[in-house]
């Protein structure tokens, strides 16, 4: 045999197990390709689960964000309180004012990083995390004084119906001569026992005619009654009583107060008013009286226009409020030119009036909340002119604490009570006040 055929006997077979193999080999690369799409099919499935992990991070950064902002503007809360004071304007989010109130600043809603895809954050839908608190307002400050609140939003009418009452009381025992020995006395014993009560009903409108000042007009109608009871002993006893009631139009006033600074944190808020009064009200000068100079009629008004600045600060410390308030009321002269009991009466000097005031509102809740406060008032003397003569009356201090109570009905009606108690010998006895502020639009 030779050698070509020996050599195609010797690699016949080697050929026919090559052609065999071949079957192996297609099926070795065809599960290969099967693992490795398995393995594509899993990494894809991995980055679409490191895409949602990535995109809910993300969420949750924005939350965070969010949530950030929120604490950092904690301190602004003041301003919705100051601003539910009376409504001064100022909410501290802008998406959870549901009242009639201004929006002054709103939180932003936060951006993704730059590092996160684009595409992904704009499909992604946004799921809430976490459970969103109620929507409550803030805690209300309504009991605060209406002389040291802030201001009427722009726009917004409040309505105030109010009903005061005020009693004063006084009991005088004067003694007149000597005194020879304990219990023998000579000379003329004089005891006096006044009650005086007034109440009055009045419309009180305000209006906000931009974010910083405020207009307002009261009308009042007064009722009064006065009982004075005289004792004089002397040789023989003499008991005088004197018992009036009268009723009629009280003296309208006219007030302006605006906002002088803007609300900035841990720094007081001042407020400038002014007040007039007028003398709409029934004069004390021209009421009729009888021969001896006693009022038959009891005067509503005190015959004279007077003006009153004052100046206001409001500090807020959450959930307080600190106020003190600053006043000073000027009377206007007025020209009498009448003859009572045959003297004349040229004109008259009232005297004025400086007023300082000085407390706290604390609220309990988003509802209910009350104040604690003193004021104090120095009255100079008035003036009477006669002809040739010029009398003076003596000075009085009036000083009493205050405390107020105020419950929030609803978003737009509020009952606010006041109670005074006097604290000098000139003070009334007790002042009590109710208001039902309404606002409009």
């Amino acid at each position: 045999m030779s050698g070509a055929a020996l050599l195609a006997a010797a690699g016949a077979p080697q050929i026919v197990h090559a052609q065999a193999a071949t079957p192996d080999v297609a099926a070795q690369i065809q599960s290969l390709e099967a693992r490795l799409a398995k393995q594509e099919r899993q990494l894809q499935a991995q980055q679409a689960e490191l895409a949602d992990q990535h995109r809910q991070i993300v969420q949750q950064q924005t939350v965070i964000s969010r949530q950030t902002q929120q604490i950092d503007d904690l301190g602004g809360v003041r301003n919705q309180i100051l601003r539910d004071l009376r409504g001064a304007g100022y909410n501290v989010y802008a998406s959870s004012a549901p009242g009639p109130e201004q929006s002054v600043t709103a939180i932003p809603p936060p951006t993704a990083p730059s590092s996160a895809p684009p595409t992904q954050i704009a499909a992604a839908p946004q799921q809430p995390v976490g459970e969103a608190p109620p929507d409550e307002r803030r805690p209300q400050l309504a009991a605060v004084p209406p002389e040291s609140s802030v201001l009427t939003p722009h726009g917004k009418l409040v309505i105030e119906p109010q009903i005061e009452y005020t009693n004063t009381a006084s009991h005088i025992l004067v003694f007149r001569g000597v005194e020879i020995v304990p219990g023998i006395q000579l000379g003329v014993i004089e005891a006096s026992d006044t009650n005086r009560a007034a109440g009055s009903a009045a419309i009180d409108a305000r209006y906000g005619l931009t974010s910083r000042l405020e207009v307002e007009l009261r009308v009042p109608y007064l009722w009064r009654a006065d009982r004075i009871s005289v004792v004089q002993q002397r040789d023989t006893q003499i008991t005088r009583e004197i018992s009036l009631q009268d009723q009629d139009i009280g003296d309208i006033e006219f007030s302006a107060r605006y906002q002088i600074n803007q609300i900035k944190p841990n720094f007081p808020i001042f407020i400038a008013g002014l007040r007039v009064k007028s003398d709409t009200g029934s004069n004390p000068f021209t009421v009729p009286r009888d021969q001896f100079g006693v009022e038959e009629k009891l005067a509503t008004g005190s015959g004279y226009w007077s003006a009153e600045p004052s100046i206001t600060m409001l500090y807020p410390t959450d959930p307080a409020v600190i106020y003190a308030t600053a006043s000073y009321a000027y009377g206007f002269e007025q020209s009498i030119k009448k003859t009572i009991s045959g003297v004349t009466i040229n004109k008259v000097e009232p005297g004025d009036v400086a007023t300082v005031s000085m407390g706290m509102g604390f609220a309990l809740n988003s509802r209910f909340s009350y104040s604690l406060g003193y004021k104090y008032a120095y009255l100079w003397p008035s003036a009477i002119d006669f002809p040739g003569d010029r009398e003076r009356s003596k000075s009085a201090q009036v000083g009493v604490v205050a405390l107020g109570f105020s419950f929030r009905l609803t978003d737009r009606i509020w009952i606010n009570s006041t109670y005074e108690f006097g604290t000098t010998a000139d003070a009334p006895n007790t002042h009590i006040m109710f208001r039902i502020p309404i606002t409009f639009w």
